[in-house]
């Protein structure tokens, strides 16, 4: 592996390793870890959701297996530590929280986070994957299930390359929302409080008993800037675990099918 110290890009990296063990999605981590000679081992872990430890030339990844029930989570997790491992400028020893949240205050996680992302969703397969596509809930189901991945990691990534206008938020019963990824083209600010007019608020309050809607409102159901004649389309998933529902917003094009369009 070439040093990139002065890049620091931590996505180099990733794609380092793709190049040279000529890997294709879904990212076979065993294969990494074998290659490199990295330990991977479930631990009842404190305070921790995994650590990476170097000690005597010997490379450990230890994983808290209280943390972990999905698949696609603890592949995250060891992409992340293997990011730690791989970035020069990265401790031997890191013990890890909030992975995969792309919002630490350590840059040192964020950078691990993004390694991860361009490990298991390399840029050039995903920009080939979503090339003339619109961004929809399905799309991002269909290549998280392709890339073994969870909804948030493929959401962020397709969100980064597409031109599509389109947000993607986790929405509360109290209103709350946390913004997950936004495309480079959307700019609009979204509305403070409960949207009660929306299909995520009707889902998390037991007023709509679907798992999954896509409805169609006009602009200023969820943004504060009004933008008249401006129609967006809402696609939400109750995720159940977690008491809470995704939303992907776009804007209104010509291949939504009305059929498939709830108003309320």
């Amino acid at each position: 592996m070439r040093k990139y110290i002065n890049d620091k890009k931590p996505e180099i990296y990733a794609e380092e390793i793709i190049q040279a063990l000529n890997l294709e999605p879904p990212i076979d981590l065993e294969k990494i870890c074998e290659y490199y000679d990295v330990n991977v081992n479930n631990e009842p872990l404190k305070n921790v959701e995994a650590i990476l430890i170097i000690s005597k030339g010997k490379k450990n990844i230890l994983i808290n297996e209280s943390k972990y029930i999905y698949n696609e989570r603890k592949r995250f997790t060891i992409a992340h530590e293997i990011g730690h491992l791989f970035i020069p400028w990265h401790d031997n020893i890191s013990g890890c929280t909030g992975i995969g949240n792309f919002n630490s205050e350590d840059n040192v996680e964020n950078e691990a986070d993004l390694f991860a992302s361009a490990l298991l969703i390399p840029k050039n397969d995903i920009i080939k994957d979503i090339e003339g596509k619109s961004v929809t809930l399905s799309l991002i189901e269909e290549l998280a299930r392709k890339y073994q991945v969870s909804l948030g990691a493929m959401t962020r990534r397709i969100l980064k390359y597409t031109d599509d206008n389109v947000v993607a938020l986790f929405y509360f019963k109290n209103g709350k929302k946390i913004v997950q990824a936004s495309s480079a083209s959307f700019s609009s600010s979204l509305k403070s409080g409960k949207i009660k007019e929306s299909a995520a608020d009707k889902m998390i309050t037991g007023k709509m008993y679907k798992s999954k809607v896509l409805q169609e409102h006009t602009y200023n159901t969820w943004f504060s800037d009004s933008k008249e004649g401006y129609m967006i389309v809402e696609e939400s998933l109750y995720q159940s675990n977690f008491d809470r529902v995704f939303t992907l917003i776009r804007k209104y094009t010509f291949t939504d099918n009305n059929e498939s369009i709830l108003d309320f």
